[in-house]
């Protein structure tokens, strides 16, 4: 079953695909054109595509960081947080070091999957989008 978060990525990933076809249909049909009203309207439109595609990187970035999903990931990680830090303050007064010290590694161990329930697919996804957005399409080479 796919998760929303990948319907998010999967159509954030179409659209950003088809503006930068269309900035590069339109760089080049710009290039051959002369100075004049056309090739001023056909910039501006293309200038209007990077602008959108800019909007769009950053509204999936918005979209990503407000998701349940990645929601409920940063509360998982809150409670291991808040869990391995009260292990931590008990291993100072405990009797059973040993004990308490092995049951506060078993809680640190927690934390790692909680945060790589959130990075692999929020993070990841949003330094993908955030790079994208600032990286202008390229037109043709000639």
């Amino acid at each position: 079953m796919t998760r929303p978060l990948d319907q998010i990525d999967a159509e954030h990933d179409r659209a950003m695909a088809a503006i930068d076809l269309a900035v590069r249909e339109l760089m080049e049909r710009i290039v051959p054109l002369g100075e004049g009203p056309a090739r001023s309207a056909l910039m501006q439109n293309a200038l209007d595509l990077i602008a959108t595609r800019r909007d769009l990187a950053a509204q999936h970035i918005a979209d990503v960081a407000n998701s349940a999903e990645i929601q409920d990931a940063i509360l998982r990680l809150q409670h291991v947080t808040a869990e391995l830090q009260a292990e931590a303050q008990r291993l100072r007064g405990a009797t059973d070091i040993v004990g308490a010290a092995s049951k506060l590694v078993s809680q640190a161990k927690q934390v790692v999957p909680a945060i790589k329930a959130i990075l692999p697919n929020a993070a990841t996804a949003a330094v993908a989008a955030n790079a994208t957005a600032t990286a202008a399409p390229t037109g043709p080479s000639a």
